[in-house]
């Protein structure tokens, strides 16, 4: 894929405009590259001085219904769009108050966003060798693991941004590549300018923590199964012999939401 960027045009950018620009870094964002249901999404971040915002959008505008999206496997390949893909979704990020807050979902019920505090770049990266040149700019290798997934990025030393799309950040220079070890989730950068857009209004007073997402979601998955028990006849949530969706649903999601 192309990138926009040039070690040329990087050092101008950082040259021409003041400590005070408002940057604008768009990514091509895919939370699913595996399945059928891969919606192509834009990840912006936003970034004025110490605060920055990251969210996703389609990349193309949807109304509500399902629309072809691509091929899979030599077969049409569908995805659905409600009203929450047109939502914002912030991860803010304070580097003056060494914190971070984010927003995991919109409620259709409540038709509300509910904003949790977390670490600010929690990550334990391990800086490699190894490193690829993309157009003019020579990107650098790095690796991590993160609350059950194993990731990899490529990092760019020329562009003194300790930053990246969503949560990600903490690097030697400015993540333009980002993916899991199973290409489930991927980023990566296709364009860095100037702005005027302004950052939306930080959260405040905000109490609840990612522990308290995670028994949310434990909560959540709870009652998923139960149905999904029900559904099987299964009069036992841990029998081994239960076959179809609820074992499947628990091996997969009870997994992610207890890791740290």
């Amino acid at each position: 894929m192309k990138t926009l960027i040039t070690i040329f045009c990087l050092l101008f950018f950082f040259c021409s405009f003041s400590q005070t620009s408002k940057i604008k870094i768009t990514y091509l964002n895919y939370w699913d590259t595996i399945g059928m249901n891969r919606k192509k999404m834009i990840n912006t971040l936003l970034i004025d001085g110490t605060k920055s915002v990251s969210f996703s959008l389609p990349d193309e505008f949807k109304s509500k219904g399902v629309y072809q999206i691509g091929t899979y496997k030599n077969s049409p390949a569908y995805a659905y769009y409600d009203e929450t893909d047109s939502i914002k979704l912030y991860v803010f990020k304070d580097f003056t108050q060494n914190a971070m807050w984010f927003q995991p979902n919109f409620s259709l019920v409540v038709r509300s966003i509910k904003t949790y505090v977390d670490t600010l770049h929690l990550f334990n990266w391990l800086l490699t060798n190894e490193n690829k040149k993309v157009e003019s700019s020579i990107w650098k290798k790095a690796t991590m693991r993160f609350r059950g997934r194993n990731y990899t990025a490529w990092y760019d030393e020329s562009v003194p941004i300790n930053q990246g799309p969503w949560k990600f950040g903490g690097l030697p220079g400015l993540i333009t590549e980002i993916y899991d070890d199973t290409y489930t989730v991927y980023w990566h950068i296709t364009k860095i300018e100037k702005t005027e857009d302004s950052l939306p209004v930080f959260p405040v007073n905000v109490v609840e923590t990612f522990a308290d997402f995670k028994n949310f979601c434990k909560e959540k998955f709870s009652r998923i199964k139960k149905v999904m028990e029900s559904i099987n006849n299964a009069s036992d949530p841990n029998c081994k012999n239960c076959t179809g969706v609820t074992k499947y649903v628990e091996d997969n999601t009870e997994e992610l939401v207890t890791k740290d």
